[in-house]
């Protein structure tokens, strides 16, 4: 539990200096803190699971990472677009930049859904288990 707060320590820190905005800061932790509810909810009633094997608890982890590369890519996005239209409206930026961090958002995260996928011909049960539940 010590290891996972401190990866959340660290993350934190890393999106509050990359993005020097403690407001999207705040929203990228949120983003990242609903997921586990949403994972657990499809993992135990939706695909009716009751195996919960502690290998699980390392999914912080990777949903730690997911949550702050999205952060990161979105942010980048906007910062490039918004130096490239200077003169744009601020709706006119998020109309560029928004779907093109949304696409590679959309990429990174299913190579990763598809590396977990590809996991679950694992026939070991802890094993198969974190992999649906990641």
């Amino acid at each position: 539990m010590a290891l996972a707060m401190a990866s959340a320590f660290i993350t934190v820190v890393a999106i509050l200096i990359h993005t020097g905005s403690p407001w999207l800061t705040l929203m990228g932790l949120l983003q990242i803190i609903l997921s586990f509810p949403l994972a657990y909810f499809f993992y135990r009633f939706v695909l009716q699971l009751e195996f919960f094997p502690f290998l699980n608890f390392i999914g912080v982890f990777v949903v730690f990472a997911l949550g702050a590369d999205d952060v990161f890519v979105a942010v980048d996005k906007w910062k490039n677009a918004r130096l490239e239209m200077k003169d744009k409206t601020t709706e006119e930026i998020a109309a560029y930049a928004l779907p093109d961090a949304a696409g590679a958002m959309l990429l990174t995260t299913f190579t990763t859904a598809a590396a977990f996928f590809a996991t679950t011909i694992c026939p070991i049960a802890a094993l198969w288990c974190f992999a649906v539940f990641c």
